[in-house]
């Protein structure tokens, strides 16, 4: 939103907004009359019956922040691995060995690190695929740990330790959901996979590194395809 005054000195107040302002016009409106006092009076009605819709490519390059990790993040994600622990094997997820992340996971207690890390391993983790940009998780339990990776569309990685010390038989434990639907089915509730697929846990790095990120970038390479095939007009 900005104001531009024409070659013949009228003053106009230029808005250029996405599709979905016809719900946000009010606040726009509302705005825009603090830059010019002329706007008040206008409707959202006026201003949708002479606006004109246009597309066109972004010129030069695009930079996409993302921000990723903190304690509340790891501590959602870790819920989410043990929730599928405690869907399939319930008996190891409330065993001992479990005791330290669902700690962490109910107050923050512990080391973080100790529980998930970053992968920094290039290429997709996890053998299990529905469609470009799965959201995935897989666990392995062996002796003495029961480790794990969680895949967030297909891009973000991380590796998990839910348990230390654990004693019982080897097992596995997966959840897999196509978010865009296309996949028939579109998810897979404990599938079978290769436990050699996951990434090692004490081979990822505590913290992100260039490794990490290389990475990731690669992966988020696929996401920004598949929006730009699902948004032709916008890509």
């Amino acid at each position: 939103m900005r104001e531009e005054k024409t070659p013949t000195g009228t003053r106009i107040v230029l808005m250029v907004a996405p599709e979905a302002i016809a719900e946000q016009l009010p606040w726009a409106l509302n705005e825009a009359a603090k830059l010019n006092p002329l706007v008040r009076g206008v409707t959202p009605e006026q201003v949708l019956s002479s606006s004109a819709r246009f597309t066109d490519r972004i010129k030069g390059e695009t930079m996409i922040e993302i921000r990723l990790g903190g304690i509340d993040y790891f501590r959602g994600a870790l819920k989410a691995a043990m929730n599928l622990l405690g869907a399939l094997r319930v008996d190891v997820a409330l065993s001992d060995a479990c005791d330290s992340v669902r700690e962490f996971i109910k107050d923050g207690s512990g080391e973080a690190t100790d529980m998930i890390r970053w992968v920094a391993d290039a290429g997709r983790p996890v053998g299990l695929e529905l469609g470009p940009i799965d959201h995935v998780l897989a666990l392995h339990g062996r002796p003495p740990h029961v480790d794990g990776c969680i895949l967030f569309f297909g891009a973000v990685a991380h590796v998990v330790r839910l348990g230390v010390g654990y004693d019982g038989p080897d097992f596995t434990a997966a959840y897999i959901v196509d978010p865009l639907r296309e996949a028939d089915p579109a998810e897979l509730r404990d599938p079978p996979f290769d436990p050699a697929t996951l990434p090692v846990f004490d081979r990822q790095p505590r913290l992100p590194n260039e490794d990490v990120w290389a990475s990731m970038s690669e992966r988020l390479q696929v996401v920004g395809a598949v929006w730009e095939r699902n948004n032709p007009d916008r890509g």
